[in-house]
């Protein structure tokens, strides 16, 4: 939703007032990218500089959209409060307490970070203008996985290391978050739930006719899946992202590619990464995140090759992080943290990844207008199941068979029994 004159201004104003190690020349306010949440506005800044000479920084201004209703069913402000908490509260104790550890390469540089209820802002740097992009859907390859999970890693082990030290601390940071999506009488968690229950009940449904030697082995899987969504899947998404120790971290909570953003080297290898958006973020399994990105983001194909290794390499760099943090041996951590833990955890919450993008795939690899029509449909949080169901065909055989690979996966691999 593009921003309203009034939020340019009110922008433009913030701007100037800020320090910005220089007399401002020149402050330049347009509306950016649109977005489902919020407003967004693209700020270019010349700062003066001794000599005569300016320096120019490009930022990205988020701000409320003006739509109550769909603020409403979003559930915007608890969006905006956490994102605000991310860059205000969360990046700054990381940096105080693991200032060796590269927390400033992962997150755009915030310029400023306000909530209130009428006028939140967070405004953070342009990362296009430092050659940063997203990746494909669903074709993000060895490569881009493997750097996306080493920095994941590196995210998640500053909140192991911090909770093993400063286990007070950490607790009453985790504790200033509210929870985003799961809420109990939210319009959003109304509609996450019935949007659930209609597309893997299509996945379902379909099942046999993509794999029919895996429906009859794993018929009573998928009827105790199918009455889990009819009767319990509030429950089943809060049991999911319940916070399990000693593995449970800071998640991102929306680890989809477009909130990774990539730079690329010389011969365009993906050299670098940062995280943005983080108005969903949780306490909880990091399985949250690596599942949502691995389903969403890739293929059957690719996961059957690659997922155990792209696990190993998380898990690896996740106990290589938190050891230099604490100072000591990646052996002294493994009693707690082994590899055949880690996987266990991950077992368990991987199912919330399969459900995220069970729901997600139809507007993220339909047509520019069926991706229309699936924003319409569920707009105000007021739709019916009838009217999600009239999504199913979004995408056509490509999109249903990409998500009864999703199950297949999760069969297979034991994530749901």
């Amino acid at each position: 939703m593009a921003p309203t004159k009034q939020q340019l201004d009110h922008v433009r104003q913030l701007v100037s007032s800020l320090n910005l190690h220089g007399p401002i020349a020149n402050c330049e306010v347009r509306p950016f990218s649109p977005a489902l949440t919020s407003s967004l506005i693209a700020i270019d800044i010349s700062t003066e500089l001794p000599g005569g000479k300016q320096m120019v920084r490009n930022f990205v201004a988020k701000v409320k959209m003006e739509n109550e209703d769909q603020s409403e069913w979003v559930d915007a402000d608890t969006q905006f409060y956490n994102e605000c908490k991310v860059y205000s509260e969360v990046i700054p104790f990381f940096l105080k307490m693991i200032p060796s550890q590269g927390v400033s390469r992962i997150f755009p540089e915030c310029l400023y970070s306000s909530y209130t209820k009428v006028d939140p802002v967070v405004i953070i740097e342009n990362l296009e203008s430092k050659g940063f992009k997203m990746g494909d859907y669903g074709a993000m390859d060895y490569e881009h996985c493997a750097l996306t999970l080493r920095t994941l890693a590196q995210f998640h082990s500053f909140s192991i290391a911090i909770k093993r030290k400063e286990p007070t601390l950490f607790k009453e940071k985790i504790a200033q978050l509210k929870d985003p999506r799961y809420a109990d009488n939210t319009l959003i968690f109304r509609t996450i739930q019935m949007l659930t229950r209609v597309c893997v009940r299509g996945c379902i449904n379909s099942f046999e006719m993509f794999y029919p030697e895996y429906s009859a082995t794993y018929a009573v899987e998928l009827q105790k899946l199918l009455k889990l969504l009819n009767e319990s899947v509030g429950e089943l998404f809060q049991s999911l992202v319940k916070a399990e120790e000693p593995f449970s971290v800071l998640c991102h909570g929306d680890f989809n590619r477009n909130n990774i953003l990539f730079r690329y080297d010389d011969d365009a290898k993906p050299c670098e990464v940062k995280f943005i958006d983080f108005q969903i973020i949780r306490y909880a399994s990091p399985a949250i995140d690596i599942s949502l990105l691995l389903f969403l983001n890739t293929t059957s194909e690719f996961r059957a090759e690659n997922e155990d290794k792209l696990l190993r390499i998380y898990h690896q760099t996740l106990l290589e992080n938190t050891a230099t943090f604490l100072g000591c041996t990646t052996a002294e951590l493994l009693s707690e943290m082994s590899l055949d833990k880690f996987k266990t955890d991950y077992a368990r919450h991987a199912l919330h990844g399969f459900l995220i993008s069970a729901m997600f795939s139809r507007f993220v690899f339909g047509s520019e207008e069926e991706c229309d029509r699936f924003v319409e449909t569920i707009d105000n949080g007021r739709c019916t199941e009838d009217d999600l169901e009239t999504l199913l065909p979004i995408g056509g055989e490509f999109v249903q068979r990409r998500i009864c690979d999703m199950l297949k996966d999760i069969l297979i691999r034991g994530y749901f029994k």
